[in-house]
């Protein structure tokens, strides 16, 4: 059988349609997505910006990114502080700037991650993180809390 007719044909006019197909998505997903995501970055980097540092906190590291379909930012901190104080202080913070509450999560799986604490909290389609690591965990590399402010094309996602 030939190349040019019966199966062998039917499988490449697949494979060039797929490929079209594929190229079609990243066209649309970088043209269209990315500038959003791009945008959604930059209203991030704003907004943590209006967030005051737990007092007497050291600023360690400020992260900022984004992909098509995301876009994140976060400051890392060292304080010896305890988490209460810490939380108490975020609270009220992100609540003052419009920020909602939205859930609690422990690590307790085994790991390097065992025991830390997110706190997660939502304003439209932003979600921001208060990461805590307990004090076993935060003398391995330094920082003992970090806020992350993050943006989804689907909305806000609590961890």
């Amino acid at each position: 059988m030939n190349r040019r007719s019966g199966p062998w044909r039917v499988r490449r006019v697949i494979g060039v349609v797929a490929l079209g197909l594929f190229l079609s998505y990243l066209v649309y997903d970088y043209g269209v997505n990315e500038p959003i995501a791009r945008g959604a970055r930059q209203e991030l980097d704003r907004e943590i910006v209006e967030i005051a540092a737990f007092p007497g906190a050291k600023l360690l590291e400020q992260v900022s990114s984004n992909k098509s379909q995301s876009a994140f930012v976060s400051r890392v901190y060292f304080s010896r502080a305890r988490f209460e104080d810490i939380r108490r202080h975020y609270e009220k913070e992100l609540g003052r700037l419009g920020w909602e509450f939205a859930g609690e999560t422990v690590r307790d799986k085994p790991g390097n991650n065992s025991g830390n604490i997110i706190l997660s909290f939502c304003k439209g389609a932003f979600t921001a993180s208060l990461r805590y690591r307990t004090p076993v965990n935060a003398t391995a590399d330094g920082w003992t809390y970090a806020i992350d402010l993050s943006w989804w094309i689907r909305g806000c996602d609590p961890i």
